[in-house]
């Protein structure tokens, strides 16, 4: 039961938010399913029923447990990303009969807890490069993993996961900079011209932050590596990996191909204007002519049905969740506490903006869902009990 002392820490505006999200997210998967696939509504409120409890669950458990927990719930997420690598279905599910489960959605909190744990410990210096080892490991080993089943788009919440932790740590930003500037110069590498400016740039930034040289030539090396294999890279990707970034660049060069999804969201998101044409009012929905409706592109529904208005409120609605549970985060004494909601809050956010910018043309498709809001049971699961765990944390914020 809850006491007086708990409920006076208890974030209503948390809980009453997420309430609005699910409400939301249920209406638009009505709306969108209830034509061609009727069966999905329901079994996606089964899947906010059990999200509920499992977030309560989570509410009750001792959040400190997650600390020394981390190093049994982490290794044994790793083998069930590399058992669904085998023997799941389409590389990404493994089949328990009644309902299908994503292994990659526990790996998320399974890794920042075990991030939190390591990031947590007194021991832990973030001054020098050399401490960032075990936690570069730790997010590598499920990204590579996951990249493999293949699923670049969950890959990336890792990298930034682990991102958002270190700068939460108080690890320096050119340190950083330095270990995740690789990725820039593999993307920067399309053109030698945008190239050669990068790594200009980035010697620049080097030089004017002091970085020893011990530690700064290695970054640079690694930096030409992931640049000199940017054809190499982009000839082992899937045919439709390439296809989505093609068709991101120039959707209308192929409108009845790889350009289709983003052409039909975005003539259903301008279409609904200011208020939408209503709740189930929805052409280009109801005419099957977004792909994935319910799913990836369910922004799209929620703009041509809600309109400017709607989308707005969605906006609101994950805006407050996102810094009332910051605020938790400052006001925790428990760093690894702390550090957890950062994480969360890191990966939800991320998805967020991922999903709604490719929804919008901004960014390529990389098929993430939107927190709350999409069709998907092991999304729905884990996010919900995450949130509990945020609630719980907040309850318990001025333990150590």
């Amino acid at each position: 039961m809850l006491t007086r002392k708990c409920l006076r820490d208890f974030d209503l505006w948390i809980f009453v938010t997420t309430g609005l999200l699910l409400t939301l997210g249920a209406t638009a998967i009505y709306s969108t399913t209830y034509m061609n696939h009727p069966g999905l509504f329901l079994r996606q409120i089964t899947w906010i029923a059990l999200g509920i409890a499992f977030g309560v669950l989570l509410f009750y458990i001792p959040f400190k447990f997650w600390n020394g927990f981390s190093y049994i719930l982490y290794p044994l997420t790793i083998i069930a990303l590399v058992i669904v690598l085998f023997w799941g279905r389409k590389g990404r599910w493994i089949d328990f009969g009644l309902f299908l489960f994503q292994p990659s959605e526990l790996a998320k909190p399974a890794t920042i807890f075990l991030l939190a744990s390591i990031l947590s410990d007194r021991k832990f210096d973030t001054q020098t490069m050399r401490s960032l080892a075990i936690p570069v490991i730790i997010v590598l080993v499920p990204f590579i993993l996951v990249i493999l089943e293949p699923d670049m788009g969950t890959s990336l919440v890792f990298a930034f996961i682990l991102l958002v932790m270190l700068y939460a740590k108080g690890v320096k930003p050119i340190f950083i900079l330095c270990l995740f500037s690789p990725v820039i110069s593999l993307f920067t590498a399309f053109h030698w011209i945008s190239w050669v400016a990068y790594l200009a740039f980035l010697i620049l930034i080097l030089y004017m932050f002091r970085v020893q040289l011990r530690e700064s030539f290695p970054v640079f090396i690694l930096n030409v590596i992931f640049g000199l294999i940017n054809p190499i890279w982009w000839r082992h990707l899937r045919p439709y990996q390439r296809e989505r970034i093609l068709a991101f660049l120039s959707p209308s060069a192929d409108p009845k191909g790889a350009g289709w999804q983003l052409l039909q969201s975005k003539i259903a998101i301008g279409s609904g204007g200011l208020f939408g044409k209503g709740i189930l009012g929805g052409t280009q929905k109801s005419l099957a002519f977004i792909p994935a409706e319910h799913t990836d592109f369910i922004f799209a529904s929620i703009g041509e049905e809600l309109g400017f208005l709607g989308a707005l409120l969605l906006f609101l609605l994950f805006f407050i969740l996102a810094t009332r549970a910051l605020r938790i985060a400052r006001e925790a004494r428990s760093e690894f506490g702390s550090l957890v909601i950062v994480g969360i809050i890191s990966y939800i956010t991320f998805q967020i903006f991922v999903n709604i910018a490719m929804a919008m043309g901004i960014l390529p498709v990389v098929g993430l869902p939107l927190p709350l809001i999409s069709y998907g049971g092991s999304s729905m699961l884990i996010t919900l009990g995450m949130i509990g765990l945020i609630l719980n944390i907040g309850k318990h914020k001025y333990e150590y």
